[in-house]
């Protein structure tokens, strides 16, 4: 086996997402450049176009557009397209939400989730879906096409309610811990660090029509129970 460094920015025992430091990891490999682990695999594909980054975000990403409009959204540019994984599902039962998850790269202003459509956006700078760590997942409240997004219920969650990960041939079980309001700047909330494996469900609440914003942020965290 062959041991490979990924240059990556991944939760690290700083009681907070390495927003500001880029770490490296390291994979082991055969000789051809494939993993054992096929998370491990994930990453690697999705880091290979993505410049390491010390990006330093300052508010949590809007997950939404205004209610009663349609937005036409610009080009997605090639470097801003999202990494795709075969076989990596959110699944909410109760929400009636089942949808594929894909990875949004960070910059040094956040993160750029405006073509998430209907898809869960895993926000690079978290641990990696299924992983030990804190993974935030991002959905939109609101869709471009003025039509409620994936996450617009998040709030009536409630405690041991379940949230699954589909990934690669097993179903990761999450049970609700809490459910809550925070403000757009607080980001330590969203990016908590955990010692087990943690979802952090995130997306926006309360549009203000004269700041043409939303007010607060949703967020919903869950812990791996058990693996199916």
């Amino acid at each position: 086996m062959n041991e490979i460094v990924i240059r990556y920015a991944v939760t690290v025992d700083t009681g907070i997402t390495s927003l500001a430091n880029v770490v490296e990891i390291s994979v082991d490999a055969d000789s051809n450049g494939n993993f054992d682990d096929p998370g491990e695999a994930a990453v690697a594909r999705a880091t290979s176009r993505w410049p390491a980054t010390a990006a330093s975000a300052s508010v949590l990403p809007q997950t939404g557009f205004a209610p009663g409009k349609l937005v036409q959204l610009p080009f997605q540019q090639e470097d801003e397209k999202y990494a795709s994984y075969d076989g990596l599902v959110l699944e909410i039962p109760s929400l009636h939400v089942k949808t594929d998850i894909v990875g949004v790269q960070q910059y040094n202003q956040g993160w750029n989730i405006t073509w998430l459509d209907n898809q869960a956006g895993w926000l690079a700078g978290s641990a990696f879906p299924t992983w030990t760590g804190n993974s935030v997942i991002t959905g939109h409240v609101w869709n471009a096409n003025n039509q409620p997004g994936i996450f617009q219920n998040l709030r009536k969650l409630s405690y041991g309610d379940t949230v699954l990960v589909h990934a690669y041939g097993s179903t990761y079980v999450y049970e609700i811990r809490d459910n809550r309001l925070v403000s757009p700047a607080n980001i330590t909330s969203a990016f908590e660090h955990k010692k087990l494996s943690w979802i952090t469900l995130l997306t926006c609440e309360n549009y203000d029509e004269k700041s043409d914003a939303y007010l607060y942020r949703r967020i919903v965290q869950a812990v791996l129970v058990r693996i199916e």
